[in-house]
């Protein structure tokens, strides 16, 4: 069994912010009376140039790889889930206009069109080889998204097209619909954590559904055929009766938080104890 202690879930809200620094007379184009404001200029209420125009999703990427690459240099086997925050996995065409407006500006060449500001589709292209967006997406051993086969299931193609492994958490909203969620996720080989009633979810490893069971020791997350989320551990009186309760389970990977009832860490033993099924 691999035992995950939980990463904070994060959700990525791409956020485009302008730092305005007043120029007098300074618009992106420069601003006399023969060179006016532009159109665009004046539908985004840019009356000065900007020193910096923030690009958050790499800026967040540029984190979790500080984070990730600490965890690495502890112990190379760390294994990395990223929940949701599927838009870094890609450089969005909004990355690629702000790269090109700074190399304009910076060059003194005056600055093309910024309409792109209002641009927040993630687009998709694969980042390049070595550059941090590609970094990144290469740390990860599995992106976990939510809903992908009780939901609309348009997201699945981004872990698909970058050979990501693919955990999915499924809350659908009856037993025919959580039945044909198991079933496309085993013809897709990817593992599902799925329930119809949240009171029974993330809480007590006995009344979860052990959905592609398997007698395989586990390693690595590419090995698991399922696995079990353990958030809350409020349904258990004592760390020995949820560390029982994991050890006699089945499951290939269980995700856990790394406190009981969110105060009392677990030990070395009883992570040790956990990890065999």
């Amino acid at each position: 069994m691999l035992l995950l202690k939980k990463i904070n879930t994060f959700s990525i809200i791409s956020l485009f912010a302008l730092t305005l620094a007043f120029k007098v007379n300074a618009g992106l184009y420069g601003f006399d009376s023969v060179n006016p404001y532009s159109q665009s200029e004046n539908i985004l209420s840019m009356k000065y140039l900007p020193d910096n125009i923030p690009n958050y999703r790499a800026e967040m990427r540029n984190n979790l790889l500080m984070l990730i690459e600490y965890a690495r240099s502890q112990n190379p086997n760390f294994q990395i889930l990223a929940h949701e925050g599927q838009d870094l996995l890609l450089k969005s065409r909004w990355e690629y206009d702000l790269e090109g407006y700074n190399r304009v500006r910076d060059r003194e060449l005056g600055a093309h069109d910024p309409a792109f500001l209002f641009t927040t589709d993630i687009g998709t292209k694969t980042p390049k080889e070595g550059t941090k967006p590609y970094r990144y997406l290469k740390s990860l051993n599995a992106v976990v998204l939510n809903n992908i086969y009780c939901g609309d299931g348009l997201e699945k193609n981004i872990t698909i097209n970058n050979s990501l492994g693919f955990i999915s958490i499924e809350n659908c909203p009856d037993e025919s619909s959580l039945d044909a969620a198991i079933a496309r996720s085993i013809l897709d080989h990817k593992i599902i954590y799925a329930f119809t009633d949240k009171k029974n979810a993330f809480n007590n490893i006995t009344t979860q559904t052990l959905i592609n069971d398997s007698a395989r020791n586990i390693e690595n997350i590419n090995q698991a055929q399922n696995i079990a989320f353990l958030l809350n551990s409020e349904n258990y009186n004592s760390i020995e009766e949820m560390v029982l309760a994991i050890s006699k389970s089945n499951y290939d990977i269980i995700v856990i938080n790394p406190f009981f009832n969110n105060s009392t860490p677990f030990s070395p033993e009883d992570i040790r104890r956990m990890s065999f099924k």
